[in-house]
């Protein structure tokens, strides 16, 4: 792993994930580097739990809009996605909005 990484997370910095996955292998190496038996974790999150965590902040602050069902977000996608002229002739709008969604 980035060495330069591992030493931004010994200085307090911040690191966010693309997923779960490669958080752990993160916190696995960060863990190894300490040489002790006790640290201080590291704040390590994939996307999914850092914008969820931005979000509750701003709610905290009375800043925050109400987040989109899933239902809204595959309506949304798909919108954008039918704004290509020709697309619906060439995929299908409806199953590439639900994809779309889950991909973020």
């Amino acid at each position: 792993m980035n060495a330069e990484l591992l030493a931004s997370l010994e200085r307090g910095a911040h690191a966010v994930t693309v997923n779960a996955r490669l958080m752990r292998e993160l916190r696995r190496e960060y863990g190894a580097r300490q040489g002790a038996r006790a640290w201080v974790e590291p704040d390590i999150a994939p996307w999914s739990v850092w914008i969820e965590r931005q979000w509750r902040e701003l709610l905290y602050m009375g800043q925050a809009q109400p987040l989109l069902t899933a239902r809204q977000e595959t309506a949304l996608w798909q919108k954008v996605i039918a704004r290509y002229p020709g697309c619906e002739d060439v995929i299908d709008t409806v199953a590439a909005g639900e994809l779309a969604r889950e991909a973020w």
